[in-house]
C-alpha cells in the first residue's frame, strides 16, 4: 500500500463518508494491515478541539463566549497531541474539514484564518505523510434537500435549528433550509480552495452520480491496494 499513517476521509455531510470508513477499513484488514478507525462520532476522539461529548449528550461549541482564535489554536494543539502519539495507521473522517474548518466558519472565522490553519495542520501531520479523500458534491442545494428526503422531517428540523445557532448564520441574518444550504455552498467553496491548495496526497471524487462501484475502485487505486 502507498506509503502513509494517515487515510483522511472528508466532505460535507451526508457524502458517504462513514459508509467508506467502514468499508475500507475492511478492505485494509483483509491485506493483514492494522489500523486504527477513527468515527468522527467517537467519544474518545482525540482531535476534538472542545468537549463535545457530557457522557450523555453531544454538545456544540460555546462561539458566543469563547474566541473562534482560541478554538483554533486548541485543535491545533489537539493534532501536535495526536502526531505524537500516533505510531500506527489511522482512518479517520471528517477530521480536516466538516469537524475542523467547517465549524470554525459557522463559528466565524474567516476565510483566510482557515487556510492559514489548513496549512499548520498540513505542516504538523507532514510526518505522518498523509493522505486525503475528499467527497465533493457539485449540486449543494439538491445534495442538502437529498440528505433531509432520506433521513426525514424530523432531521431536517434539528439540522435547520442546530445551524441557525451558530453565529455565521446570525451574523449573515440568515434562517432555514435555504439558508444552510449557503452556508454549505460557502463551506465547499472554501474545502475547495483548501484542497486545490494541499501539498499532501490527495484524491478528489465527485460523488453526484453516486457511481459507488466506480468511487471505490479509484479509492484502491490511488492507495495502490
Amino acid at each position: 500500500m502507498i506509503d502513509t499513517n494517515l487515510i483522511v476521509i472528508d466532505g460535507l455531510p451526508g457524502s458517504g463518508k462513514t459508509t467508506t470508513a467502514e468499508w475500507l477499513t475492511a478492505q485494509l484488514q483483509q491485506h493483514d494491515i492494522q489500523l486504527v478507525y477513527l468515527s468522527e462520532y467517537d467519544t474518545q476522539h482525540p482531535l476534538w478541539w472542545y468537549q463535545y461529548w457530557d457522557g450523555n449528550n453531544y454538545l456544540t461549541p460555546d462561539f458566543d463566549n469563547i474566541p473562534i482564535g482560541t478554538f483554533i489554536q486548541q485543535s491545533l494543539s489537539a493534532w501536535k497531541g495526536f502526531v505524537n502519539l500516533s505510531h500506527q495507521l489511522v482512518l479517520a473522517e471528517s477530521v480536516f474539514f466538516q469537524n475542523a474548518v467547517a465549524m470554525f466558519l459557522m463559528g466565524g472565522a474567516t476565510s483566510s484564518q482557515l487556510m492559514k490553519y489548513a496549512r499548520t495542520v498540513q505542516e504538523i501531520v507532514q510526518v505522518l505523510n498523509p493522505v486525503l479523500i475528499y467527497f465533493r458534491q457539485n449540486d449543494i442545494p439538491n445534495a442538502l434537500q437529498k440528505i433531509c428526503t432520506i433521513r426525514g422531517r424530523e432531521f431536517e428540523n434539528e439540522l435547520v435549528e442546530n445551524m441557525e445557532s451558530f453565529p455565521y448564520l446570525k451574523q449573515h441574518n440568515l434562517k432555514g433550509l435555504d439558508s444552510v444550504a449557503m452556508l454549505w455552498n460557502d463551506i465547499h467553496k472554501l474545502t475547495d480552495d483548501i484542497f486545490a491548495e494541499s501539498k499532501i496526497q490527495k484524491l478528489a471524487i465527485d460523488v453526484s452520480k453516486e457511481d459507488w462501484s466506480d468511487y471505490r475502485q479509484r479509492i484502491l487505486d490511488f492507495l495502490e491496494l
